[in-house]
């Protein structure tokens, strides 16, 4: 960070590159690890990936182009998914934190396996193209309790039912 009180990650490093799974841990030499950098991760072979407790920012692009990443486990404490954070990944499916408030524009760009999706209570923006060219995707659910979006007939909508986000 600028002021040096956590870690921006910014890459996998040279020893990481080839790895299958890739786990993010909370902390770094003493320091709170709390964001996942744009593209930190792009054009990654991973298949799988562990991001710990603590992190609460994925960057855009973080996941971009990773086309073998098949399982993704995101923590409790994750506030932000930026643009294009999980463009052309290959997981089926992927559980939200309820913490969750801010998913950026075609963060599930071209997952083609994505199946179903379930938009958590505290979602307060999603920007447009979320799902876009996820031509698998077959189940979309909000959280009842969610103030600004709702689904019906597996398709998403502003609370007030007045803008159409995914069909």
């Amino acid at each position: 960070s600028t002021d040096g009180s956590y870690y921006i990650v910014v890459g996998e490093g040279q020893e990481n590159r080839y790895k299958q799974v890739i786990v993010v841990p909370s902390f770094h030499e003493d320091l709170p690890v709390k964001e996942i950098g744009d593209n930190a991760f792009s054009n990654g072979n991973y298949a799988q990936v562990i991001l710990q407790e603590g992190i609460t920012k994925i960057g855009n692009a973080s996941f971009d182009d990773c086309n073998y990443l098949t399982e993704i486990h995101l923590p409790t404490t994750l506030k932000s998914i930026g643009y294009l954070a999980f463009g052309e990944c290959m997981f089926a499916s992927i559980t939200l934190p309820e913490g969750l408030e801010f998913i950026g524009e075609s963060a599930f760009y071209r997952c083609i396996n994505l199946q179903e999706l379930y938009i958590p209570e505290n979602v307060m923006m999603i920007e447009d193209d979320l799902c876009y060219q996820c031509t698998s995707l077959k189940t979309i659910e909000v959280s009842p309790a969610n103030a600004n979006y709702v689904s019906k007939d597996n398709a998403l909508f502003t609370k007030d039912m007045k803008q159409l986000m995914i069909y």
